[in-house]
């Protein structure tokens, strides 16, 4: 259908990259019809050079993003007035904007996820993906915001992006590549594993016939995609896996460099308003060759339906990945289109079936596209839609994430530290960090960032948040050069007075703890749990047999310290408070003892809350190294007596594959 032939000479110019000397020859199929020409230099702020464009179909608005805005310099006409962000209605008329700096200044595609109204922004600066949860005020710098790296599944140059049937597409400017990101068992985008994430990605090309920039949009019904990019005279439709469908041309707007599209109902100026049309952002001028250029516009475009050509697989949708709870199952709304062919019988049969998970899957009524499911156990599920024309068959699949909702009582934070690191319902950590889960809304969030302050690449293995705000920590290894205390080992515990929290921790250290001035000298004996008795001593576990200063232990007990002194020269006394083998804790080395935290409420005084290193087994609880769970001690010390129950499900709540190694519960 189309054949270039290329002549040397790549050009690198803001957010588009694209080739010269092409001489092209199209067999076209259809010439769009252009019903209107937008300037979006013309808003107020402007928009001059426009590359991203996303439908938000909650709000009836399209939404473009400037990434060269901030590169024309004040007093030019198209120079940066706050916003890189603009909201406008298919019309085309200005309802507001938006500020995206404070976490991107290169805006460059933009996709919209109808299903959670997250946006995704490609960065092809930094190389970059941002998931973006907008507050009700639009994009203004109070945006929740995840990122990943591209570069580690081999796209060098993310241009444009675009959203749809649970799988996130992300073009490569330089290689003619389209990304596909679904996300892996953790349900969230984060790339891959080189970059942290569990994302599974497979690409297609382009190059036989554009070479895509920012010009990128997934059609739900059709299940194709619409590309725009090099040359900018035509938009051309495919398959997902990048099999050329026709090719559309635009020659009408006299476009000069087209960037992002997005699919969206025709405006009130279109004649035929009943159908979706194409709405095409294009840069114009590029401010590096004309510091004074603000000739950015947005065209629609009214394209007819694609033409048959003998029976097409049903288009199959399974609609998008889910988290529900155990308990109320999950609604499936599903989609499936088809051309009517074969006729006869000119009819669409449909199946749910499950594809893998931890339990079984009952689907209350499996042949219809909308139905609902329920499931036996907790854990992630793969389910599969499948569509028959009675020749031809296709398929879709979603991923649901079965919780339960059960959080503590009595409880309004629960912080953790973790093994590794990872996500937490959508919030990335790691192992150096603490994470905060709020009960009541059942949101984590970033409390304490050890790579701010010098803590980049240790593990923080235990922790205790002081009545007065300070943190104690203790990492696992030796040799750590500690700002302003020197190096520790992993049986010592240092203070830190924070002066910031959050994602931008600041703060001093003090040495707390010197493990080894109290006997606390071989390998087994790193400090892995710290707590404090309601009488104010100091309790600790370690990761194996510990002998002490007064008293010794395994590692699923807990020694309580009595100091005479605190600091660089520590003393005192130790005492066994906790003895886990005597309440079921020695069974395996799962069981060890990884983190505490002790009650001090005058009704729970003296309660003790507990995670292992792994699955653990105790009378009336079960559970794996995401739980904390509780001991209600009838007697301590020596003859420890318990009756157990489960505190917090973290598998439940986010934490499903980590190792929880800190904990504190706060009221």
């Amino acid at each position: 259908m189309v054949d270039f032939k290329k002549t040397l000479g790549l050009s690198f110019l803001g957010c588009v990259m694209f080739l010269s000397g092409y001489s092209q020859v199209f067999a076209v199929d259809v010439v769009g019809t252009l019903i209107k020409t937008t300037q979006t230099s013309q808003f107020s702020p402007p928009s001059p050079d426009p590359c991203g464009l996303a439908y938000q179909s909650s709000t009836d608005r399209l939404i473009i993003s400037d990434p060269e805005v901030r590169q024309i310099p004040s007093g030019h006409p198209g120079s940066f007035r706050g916003a890189n962000v603009f909201e406008a209605t298919r019309a085309g008329a200005l309802v507001r904007t938006g500020n995206v700096t404070s976490y991107t200044n290169e805006p460059s595609g933009l996709a919209f996820n109808p299903s959670n109204g997250h946006f995704f922004f490609a960065d092809d600066d930094r190389d970059e993906i941002y998931e973006v949860d907008p507050g009700s005020d639009g994009f203004s710098g109070n945006d929740v915001v995840t990122h990943f790296d591209t570069n580690a599944a081999g796209n060098i140059d993310p241009e444009g992006a675009a959203y749809g049937a649970g799988t996130l597409f992300i073009s490569d400017g330089t290689n003619a590549e389209i990304y596909k990101y679904q996300p892996g068992p953790n349900g969230v985008f984060d790339g891959v594993s080189a970059a942290g994430g569990d994302d599974q990605v497979t690409h297609c090309d382009t190059s036989s016939y554009v070479t895509v920039d920012e010009g990128l949009e997934f059609d739900a019904a059709t299940g194709h995609f619409f590309i725009t990019g090099r040359p900018e005279t035509h938009v051309f439709e495919t398959t997902t896996d990048c099999a050329l469908l026709r090719a559309i041309d635009i020659t009408a707007a006299n476009p000069r460099k087209t960037a992002g599209l997005a699919v969206a109902p025709g405006s009130a100026n279109d004649p035929n308003p009943t159908t979706s049309n194409i709405y095409i952002v294009d840069k114009g001028r590029d401010n590096s060759a004309s510091i004074d250029e603000n000739d950015g516009k947005l065209y629609e475009f009214d394209v007819p339906p694609l033409a048959g050509t003998g029976n097409q697989p049903p288009v199959v949708m399974a609609g998008s990945d889910q988290t529900v709870d155990l308990a109320a199952g999950a609604i499936l709304d599903g989609t499936v289109t088809d051309d009517g062919q074969p006729n006869p019988p000119g009819l669409v049969t449909t199946t749910w079936s499950q594809v893998s998970g931890p339990g079984t899957v009952t689907f209350a009524n499996p042949s219809s596209v909308d139905t609902t499911a329920s499931f036996s156990a907790l854990g992630t599920y793969v389910l599969r839609l499948t569509a028959s024309d009675s020749q031809l068959s296709n398929s879709d699949e979603v991923t649901i994430t079965v919780q339960s909702t059960t959080t503590p009582t009595g409880f309004a934070t629960i912080y953790v530290s973790a093994v590794t690191g990872g996500t937490a319902l959508g919030v990335a950590f790691k192992d150096e960090d603490i994470i905060a889960f709020n009960t009541s809304s059942r949101i984590w969030s970033l409390f304490f960032d050890g790579s701010d302050v010098s803590l980049a690449t240790q593990d923080v293995d235990a922790f205790d948040i002081m009545a007065d705000g300070s943190i104690l920590l203790s990492l696992d290894a030796d040799g750590v050069s500690i700002p302003n205390v020197g190096l520790i080992d992993d049986s010592d515990i240092v203070r830190f007075i924070p002066t910031a929290l959050g994602a931008t921790t600041a703060g001093t250290f003090e040495l707390y703890f010197d493990g080894s001035d109290v006997g606390l000298t071989t390998s087994d004996e790193d400090v892995d749990a710290i707590g404090f008795l309601p009488d104010g001593r100091l309790v600790i576990s370690t990761r194996g047999s510990a002998s002490a200063t007064g008293a010794s232990g395994a590692d699923e007990d807990l020694l309580a310290f009595t100091a005479t002194n605190l600091g660089a020269t520590t003393s005192g006394t130790f005492a066994l408070h906790f003895d886990g083998s005597d309440v079921n804790l020695s069974q395996s080395s799962s069981e060890d003892v990884d983190g505490t935290w002790i009650d001090n409420v005058a009704t729970t005084s003296g309660h003790i809350y507990l995670t292992a290193l792994g699955t653990f087994s105790v009378p009336g609880v079960t559970g794996d190294g995401t739980d904390i769970f509780r001991c209600i001690p009838g007697s301590t010390g020596t003859t420890t007596s318990c009756t157990y129950d489960l505190t917090f499900d973290g598998s439940a709540n986010g934490l499903a594959g980590e190792l929880v190694d800190g904990m504190e519960l706060a009221r």
